[in-house]
């Protein structure tokens, strides 16, 4: 279906999307060439759609959603742009990706560390901005560990490291551990390299306007192109998780 077609009804589109995937002038190129709205909330990616028109997930998550049946064939596209094949989703059958990164050290009115080690160490005196997740990641990391490792002594090490430590607001922090934030803020892929992160795009098998969800991905497959990666020892997390 095309663009005139699918957007004719000109519903509200109601997409959900971590905050780092789609720049705000996607949005608001999209309802500038079709007048339809966009309702963006950025919630926890584990949500399963229902109620969305499209979602935006990073590939753990999306794994999940396609084993148990939660996300529909995309279906072809009008003269998409190459795209490398993904294992995780052979031939792009339920889903193409929408932004990827790396998680790495940020730093603002400070020298940047320009390793995990030295980040650790600074985070001790400096305040710094430690979610969970990819601060145990980048924990694993500066011990040399990979972060998949199923080593329960060193994950046991990795979460004692940050467990020592105090999570600032990222407001009040001069460290963080995140993609680039920009804003004054310098970001550095660390020596012992780093996490890469890939969000996709999906639609819920519950869409209520999957045919506007298709058109809102063929906009911005052309409106915000794949940043490339940045140079450095990068290690997507598995999407299996290190228990199961």
């Amino acid at each position: 279906m095309g663009l005139r077609a699918a957007v004719k009804a000109a519903p509200t589109l109601r997409l959900l999307a971590p905050a780092r995937s789609l720049s705000p002038a996607t949005l608001t190129g999209f309802t500038a060439a079709t007048g339809v709205g966009v309702q963006l909330v950025h919630g926890p990616p584990a949500i399963d759609g229902r109620n969305y028109d499209l979602v935006v997930s990073p590939v753990p998550e999306l794994i999940r959603l396609i084993e148990r049946g939660l996300v529909r064939e995309l279906g072809p596209m009008d003269s998409p742009p190459p795209l490398e094949q993904r294992l995780y989703d052979p031939l792009n059958t339920f889903s193409l990706p929408a932004a990827r990164g790396a998680i790495g050290i940020n730093a603002r009115g400070v020298t940047s560390p320009t390793s995990w080690a030295e980040f650790f160490e600074l985070a001790r005196t400096e305040p710094a901005h430690l979610p969970p997740a990819e601060s145990l990641n980048a924990a694993l990391k500066s011990l040399g560990h990979s972060i998949n490792t199923r080593n329960a002594f060193a994950r046991a090490d990795a979460q004692s490291l940050v467990s020592n430590l105090q999570s600032s607001p990222l407001e009040d922090a001069t460290l963080a551990i995140s993609h680039p934030l920009g804003n004054g803020w310098t970001f550095t892929l660390p020596a012992e390299g780093a996490e890469s992160w890939e969000d996709c795009f999906c639609i819920p098998t519950g869409s209520p306007h999957p045919d506007l969800a298709h058109a809102f991905i063929q906009f911005a497959l052309i409106a915000q192109l794949l940043a490339p990666l940045p140079q450095g020892a990068l290690e997507p997390l598995s999407p299996y998780g290190w228990l199961k």
